[in-house]
């Protein structure tokens, strides 16, 4: 029980409301006022068009959708009660959403391979011979928090991409399928970065964001570890990092203004049963623009671990944010460029898109758009195309840049959005 008392202990610590000021004003709130933000359930899921390949956002989707179904159930069900009540609610969504990031963590392996054209797989679990790869195997051994499982290829398609994958591409290949996992984490915790931003976050969303904040920290950091693999392999390819670097750069999510809406929003729901303190942070404000408090990445690409540091703004309508990604190993440091945008066109359109410059000459380019024929139902549409190298295509894309110069690809997918 040590780990979770400590993860508690250090949610409450950021949870404190001097270190950020509700958006709106500084007059105390009477928290035994109504709710007014509505609990969201969210199912949603998308898959490319033109290839077989796992998406990395269509799986994060999957997963909110499993926590959603019983967060926003819980979040009503609580209210009135007592902080021990909410306490051992907590706990067992905790238990819960743990083995929903463990299962997207396993995926976020398989993703990779994915890309290679490979989808043939074997987990192992604890001393267990492996076996062939179910969903149903991933989720019951992912129940069990400290059981150690690991996704594996056949020897005959380690071989292959051995043979494709030469010298240094075959240890960045390496590197990427042993980040996979940690990296969908990240994804996984930007989707409840964007329930923030929507304000549709609640009380017990705090469980998957707090865990996968603090994912890359408390992971192993052993030599045969994901993590202690992707620092071998990387060094190999001739990019110097270590275990307590990663640890210590992820740390950065900590500072997020999502994480610190998140804080204390659980702050006030726990001590006061106020359930609308999950609004976004507001740094400043003028009649025509909004300006949100920045929000921080982590991801561990082919370059080295990195941090991506973004800021988000509201004005016209449109919701901005520009951010800048860098690497971090030893003597080798490369620097990416990014903007998202989107925006609601009319009450049956939303629109979005991103464009990402990489200091390698790559480029990652997106447009989307959500049709909407009721308020609950979204048909989700997206383009993307991408050259060379960038950070964006090395944790999304559907291909290698070391054997595919360039990448196009068509996304299509349902979204369910239910209030109450």
């Amino acid at each position: 029980m040590r780990p979770a008392v400590a993860l508690l202990a250090l949610f409450t610590a950021i949870a404190s409301p001097a270190l950020a000021q509700d958006p709106s004003g500084s007059q105390p709130k009477d928290r035994s006022a109504p709710r007014t933000v509505p609990s969201t359930i969210e199912l949603g899921y998308i898959v490319p068009i033109n290839s077989e390949v796992l998406d990395p956002v269509g799986l994060a989707r999957f997963q909110v959708s499993l926590e959603s179904l019983l967060h926003a159930t819980l979040d009503n069900s609580i209210k009135g009660s007592s902080a021990l009540v909410k306490a051992a609610f907590f706990t067992g969504v905790l238990f819960f959403d743990r083995t929903v990031a463990k299962v997207g963590h396993e995926y976020g392996h398989v993703a990779i391979f994915n890309r290679a054209g490979y989808s043939h797989f074997f987990l192992s679990a604890g001393s267990h011979d492996p076996e062939p790869l179910t969903f149903h195997e991933v989720f019951i051994n992912s129940v069990v928090p400290v059981r150690h499982l690991a996704v594996e290829i056949p020897l005959d398609d380690l071989l292959d991409a051995e043979s494709r994958f030469t010298g240094r591409d075959f240890e960045e290949f390496m590197a990427a399928t042993f980040a996979g996992g940690l990296n969908q984490e990240q994804i996984h915790l930007n989707m409840y970065r964007e329930r923030v931003l929507r304000h549709q976050f609640g009380f017990f969303d705090t469980a998957p964001y707090l865990i996968e904040t603090l994912s890359t920290p408390l992971y192993t950091g052993a030599n045969s570890s994901d993590i202690g693999r992707y620092v071998e392999h990387l060094e190999t390819a001739g990019f110097s990092t270590s275990v307590p670097a990663i640890k210590a750069i992820s740390m950065v999510r900590l500072l997020s203004g999502s994480a610190i809406s998140a804080g204390i929003g659980f702050y006030h729901t726990m001590m006061g049963d106020s359930f609308d303190g999950y609004a976004p942070r507001v740094i400043a404000k003028t009649a025509d623009w909004t300006v949100l408090w920045p929000e921080f990445e982590s991801f561990m690409s082919r370059r080295g671990p990195t941090v991506r540091a973004s800021l988000p703004v509201r004005t016209a309508g449109t919701l901005f944010i520009p951010g800048l990604e860098t690497s971090f190993a030893e003597g080798h440091s490369e620097f990416e460029f990014g903007v998202e945008a989107s925006r609601p066109v009319a009450p049956w359109l939303d629109v979005r898109g991103n464009l990402f410059l990489g200091t390698e000459q790559g480029f990652w380019a997106e447009a989307g758009v959500a049709l909407k024929p009721a308020p609950w139902v979204s048909i989700l549409l997206s383009y993307h195309a991408a050259d060379g190298y960038t950070f964006r295509r090395d944790i999304y894309g559907e291909t290698f840049d070391i054997e595919h110069q360039a990448e196009r690809g068509l996304q299509a997918g349902l979204s369910f959005l239910f209030q109450f």
